[in-house]
């Protein structure tokens, strides 16, 4: 790989790392409470939705569904794997294991190599079904209530980037991993 390239992979992970940064601390005023937002939840539903029928996108599910489940597994945090889907599959269907669980959802975007061209975005959300909103209309509804979201992209030779991306999205999901770890209500 030519030094360009590398400057190329580093700095776009750089770049994204420093915006997502900057969004997290000008939209956060107040700490969240973690120990009332996972209030009631009884389990964390693991999955990931690629845009790409590629082993690298494929790959990148599976490590990061690995990484949330074996991180969970050690805090003794009940979770199951949803699977990997790709995007014009049909939506993976609500698990029987748990009432009210986390959803945390992963998404893999890529393009055809080389260069590769990637972008892996990560979310923890509850599903309601009943919601009315504050002075709104009576009429409840059902959504996604989200709660955390990260992410990183990056472009670059395929042997590279893959490695990189990963590691960095892991980095990223540990996040959201520590809170579940120390606030989760067992």
């Amino acid at each position: 790989m030519r030094s360009y390239e590398k400057a190329i992979i580093l700095a776009s992970i750089i770049a994204t790392t420093g915006q997502n940064a900057l969004a997290q601390n000008t939209f956060s005023e107040e700490p969240v409470d973690w120990r009332a937002q996972f209030a009631g939840l009884d389990g964390v539903a693991i999955t990931c939705l690629r845009t790409i029928e590629r082993k690298y996108a494929e790959r990148a599910c599976q490590q990061l569904i690995d990484h949330a489940s074996e991180a969970l597994e050690k805090s003794g945090i009940p979770n199951v794997s949803m699977g990997t889907f790709y995007s014009r599959d049909p939506a993976p269907k609500a698990t029987d294991s748990f009432n009210n669980p986390l959803n945390l959802t992963i998404y893999v975007r890529a393009t055809d190599p080389d260069p590769l061209g990637m972008d892996i975005r990560m979310h923890a959300s509850v599903s309601y079904s009943a919601a009315v909103e504050k002075d709104g209309s009576m009429t409840p509804r059902g959504g996604e209530l989200l709660m955390w979201q990260n992410g990183t992209t990056g472009a670059g030779l395929a042997s590279k980037l893959e490695p990189a991306i990963i590691g960095a999205s892991k980095k990223r999901m540990d996040e959201i991993l520590s809170h579940i770890n120390e606030s989760w209500q067992r």
